[in-house]
């Protein structure tokens, strides 16, 4: 200890110094000395500390460079871990979503196969239910049911053609149809379509085809009609007075008067005289091709009338051809017969009051109803399950 430290060396040697006579004080030059020597060593514990200083600086400068470079380094590698972790966190997220999407469209085919699944089950019932009531249909339930179609279907072309004939064969049918069957509680509806037939044989029927095909041929003979002569004008008439034939012995008062006569008839050819009549205004006969199409047009309304039951349309369309074959054409044999089939056609009836045939169609319903309750009502057998049935159930249930 006592070797290493110069400052305590120093102050031993300053106080041996004082501990000496005063003899040896006359030597200064070996006084200074000791003085040098320790501002020297003093110097030198100053420069070695701050050296020491210097280099803890440094070093201290060096370890914390070191330390702040690992510290970037590490938020570097921490930032890129955040990163890191966002992109995860964000395709965890996307993956969600996706997951989320496929749940909700699995869940709408879910619905949709559970909707797919109740409307097969239905349908399945629905074809349970007809095996099990056509397995238990007779044949009086086929019977019953062919005859209720028959009346049905005569009801429809009665409405729908307006005519008595096949309604009257299909009624007649669907009689013949319960007879066979033999029931007693049948008699009431046999009855009621006896009535029906009854009905229909003694409505007044309307022969349609007749008036149709009359009319027809009717218009077929329009081309033929005679028309209005041509006029020609006044100043294109080649017409001359004819020279009269006089007798030789005839005197002057008969030579006169024969070309008074001659004059007369020349004069008819340019005037027409017509007493208490009013005049109508006539087409040329130019448009003889316009006169006949639209009559042709009036039969043609008329056989339409007809065919709909129309009775004002089918009338008025018949009496404006007549008053159209009056007007327009020339009197004659064959428009005087033309007029006279139009006006027979005229007097005829297109419309003919229906019956009511539907009293045995709805009482032959009620019938059927009631005898479906009655069978509804009675108790079904239940049909024993099979071994295979039964072990297919079981397998189901384990699965399940």
């Amino acid at each position: 200890m006592s070797n290493s430290d110069p400052s305590a060396k120093a102050v031993a040697s300053s106080a041996s110094t004082d501990s000496k006579p005063a003899a040896k004080t006359d030597k200064p030059a070996a006084k200074a000395k000791p003085e040098k020597k320790s501002s020297g060593v003093g110097g030198f514990l100053l420069g070695l500390l701050i050296l020491i200083l210097i280099g803890a600086v440094a070093g201290g400068g060096y370890f914390g460079w070191q330390y702040w470079k690992q510290d970037q380094l590490a938020k570097q590698n921490l930032s890129q871990a955040l990163n890191t972790q966002n992109q995860q966190l964000q395709q965890l997220q996307q993956s969600q979503q996706q997951a989320t999407q496929t749940l909700a469209s699995t869940g709408a085919a879910d619905l949709e196969l559970t909707e797919a699944i109740t409307a097969v089950q239905q349908r399945l019932d629905s074809h349970n239910k007809r095996l099990t009531s056509l397995s238990s249909t007779s044949r009086e339930d086929w019977l019953l049911a062919e005859a209720e179609y028959l009346l049905r279907l005569a009801n429809q072309r009665l409405l729908t053609e307006r005519a008595t004939r096949g309604a009257l064969g299909l009624l007649q049918t669907a009689d013949a149809i319960l007879k066979d069957m033999d029931i007693v509680d049948l008699f009431p509806i046999r009855k009621a379509i006896g009535q029906d037939i009854a009905a229909l044989k003694l409505s007044p029927k309307v022969d349609r085809d007749g008036l149709f095909l009359r009319m027809a041929g009717l218009a077929s003979q329009i081309d033929k009609l005679p028309t209005l002569p041509k006029r020609t004008p006044m100043n294109e008439r080649k017409r001359e007075i004819e020279t009269p034939v006089l007798e030789e012995n005839s005197t002057f008062a008969g030579t006169m008067k024969a070309w008074a006569a001659s004059t007369v008839d020349y004069m008819k050819g340019f005037i027409i005289i017509r007493r208490n009549q009013p005049v109508q205004a006539l087409l040329p006969p130019e448009a003889q091709a316009y006169i006949k199409l639209n009559l042709r047009f009036m039969l043609e309304r008329a056989e339409l009338a007809m065919l709909r039951e129309e009775a004002v349309i089918y009338k008025t369309s018949l009496q404006q051809a007549r008053e159209w074959l009056q007007s327009q054409f020339p009197p004659n044999n064959q428009i005087e017969a033309f007029i006279e089939e139009l006006h027979d056609l005229e007097a005829q009836e297109v419309v003919a009051p229906l019956p009511d045939i539907t009293s045995s169609l709805e009482q032959l319903r009620v019938y059927i109803e009631r005898l479906h309750q009655v069978k509804s009502s009675m108790p079904v057998p239940a049909t024993p399950k099979t071994d295979e049935a039964q072990s297919d159930n079981s397998a189901a249930a384990k699965e399940a």
